[in-house]
């Protein structure tokens, strides 16, 4: 029996361990799918705008 329960705690933190990581990309997933396309929609409308003329200036 309490080599059944050596065995158990190994298995349980990794399990645990597991979860939490599963966890925390899925959380970081979702936050930065909608971060990511309004930064690529920023660069892309970068170069559809209109630049200013070039300046004369002798500087």
């Amino acid at each position: 029996m309490s080599a059944l329960v050596w065995w158990l705690i190994p298995l349980v933190a990794c399990t645990g361990a597991l979860l939490y990581v599963w966890w925390s990309i899925a959380a970081k997933r979702r936050q930065n799918t909608y971060k990511s396309i309004a930064e690529y929609e920023t660069f892309r409308s970068a170069f559809t705008k209109e630049n200013p003329p070039p300046r004369k200036d002798k500087n």
